[in-house]
């Protein structure tokens, strides 16, 4: 059943340049965990994840990252 799926969502949803290209993946922490990394810890992880062929990609949100944030 999952491989229908999967071709299903290849032929009829995934258009135009990924259509027939693996796509990237995203590892995304969002609010599962609160930790905090240095510049170090994060240059580390971009090196290793370079090193595998993988780009490496950082989003901030404002009213994550300002102390006077109301949120």
């Amino acid at each position: 059943m999952s491989g229908n799926l999967y071709v299903f969502i290849q032929e009829h949803i995934v258009r135009g340049w990924w259509k027939k290209r693996p796509r990237p993946v995203l590892v995304n922490s969002w609010e599962s965990f609160y930790v905090r990394f240095t510049q170090k810890d994060l240059l580390r992880l971009a090196k290793q994840g370079r090193a595998l062929g993988m780009g490496f990609g950082l989003w901030v949100e404002p009213e994550m990252a300002s102390k006077d944030s109301g949120l």
